[in-house]
């Protein structure tokens, strides 16, 4: 895992992982074109690439935000966490 797509808050660590993709919108409707995000607090491990243990079951093919985490934990920090 890239070092800048684990922040800390709180004295924890945390990632950002594709909650909901958009999705495709049916003929005759508007598709919603935002990606929905959820913090998941994980361990970390050696700090050059960081070694991630989630706290939480993540499947193989889950999309992780790998860059610009401080700045959605910023947008976290005043909302509900998706």
């Amino acid at each position: 895992m890239p070092f800048d797509a684990v922040v800390r808050s709180e004295g924890k660590d945390y990632i950002f992982m594709v909650d909901e993709e958009p999705k495709e919108a049916k003929k005759g409707e508007v598709a919603e074109e935002k990606t929905r995000l959820k913090k998941v607090e994980v361990l970390t491990g050696i700090m050059e690439l960081i070694q991630i243990t989630s706290l939480e079951k993540l499947l193989e093919n889950t999309k992780v935000v790998t860059r610009g985490a401080f700045y959605l934990q910023s947008k976290f920090a005043g909302g509900s966490g998706h």
